[in-house]
């Protein structure tokens, strides 16, 4: 759906964690097949603390992502959004950020703005009026399972959020910030006063039943069950019963991560 972060293999069938609803209109390779369900609602339990910020309204969630501790550029992102939490003493908004700056980011918090090293999303998101995000695509997905309008700053990560943010916008669930538009005073705050208000209340209500009914069904298990027994599927690159043959190495960059590259013969 967006960045590059792993090699591409263009002879082989791909899964596309996602749904057909949230693509371009365009049409994609044979090979390529979305509608798969990929969300996992997963019930955490809340700490009393954070469990009643979630009774407040109306509330903002702010978070990093699965590798928010990796990008120190984050920061400023959190920085931003606690200083639009004392701004705007009326909201009450949960960030959060991680282990390692959790406690500072606390220290620094106003007193309607709960930092927590880690959240339990889907509670949170279930509460949620708004979410300040850098688009990673496990975050929308979860957002359009809520309904939650979102605000993106796709600049501070580096791999697929670009095209996430520009789906979003394309969809009419939410507004993406340029690097430009991020540090302009006010920019942030009338982004998030727009989802408050309901402007993407109509396309949030479609997506989320298109997703809702991707989540019920079991296409990517059908499909992947299918080509394992040697099946193909329409306008296949090549047929898995030709018994074909592959070799593995791992390439030289980015060793710490051990990509792994398959080159198929027959």
């Amino acid at each position: 759906m967006g960045g590059a972060i792993a090699p591409d293999f263009p002879r082989l069938p791909q899964l596309i964690l996602c749904p057909r609803a949230f693509e371009f209109p365009r049409e994609l390779p044979a090979r390529c097949h979305d509608d798969v369900a990929s969300v996992t609602v997963m019930e955490s339990p809340v700490a009393p603390a954070l469990a009643e910020f979630l009774l407040r309204r109306p509330l903002v969630y702010c978070a990093l992502g699965s590798q928010g501790l990796w990008r120190p550029q984050h920061q400023e992102l959190l920085a931003q959004v606690l200083t639009l939490a004392r701004r705007r003493p009326e909201l009450s908004f949960v960030i959060a950020g991680d282990a390692h700056s959790a406690d500072n980011l606390a220290a620094a918090a106003p007193s309607n703005a709960k930092v927590v090293a880690w959240a339990p999303q889907h509670a949170v998101l279930r509460a949620a009026s708004a979410m300040i995000s850098v688009g990673g695509m496990g975050t929308i997905k979860e957002c359009l399972w809520h309904a939650v309008p979102l605000v993106l700053v796709p600049q501070f990560n580096p791999y697929d959020a670009q095209g996430n943010a520009a789906r979003v916008v394309h969809h009419g669930l939410g507004e993406a910030l340029t690097p430009a538009e991020f540090v302009e005073t006010g920019r942030l705050e009338g982004a998030l006063d727009r989802a408050l208000a309901g402007t993407y209340a109509a396309g949030l209500g479609r997506i989320q039943g298109q997703l809702r009914a991707v989540e019920a069904g079991d296409r990517g298990v059908v499909l992947v069950e299918r080509w394992l027994r040697g099946e193909s599927w329409p306008g296949r690159r090549f047929d898995m019963t030709l018994g074909l043959k592959w070799r593995e190495s791992v390439t030289p960059e980015h060793e710490s991560c051990a990509r792994v590259s398959r080159e198929w013969e027959g």
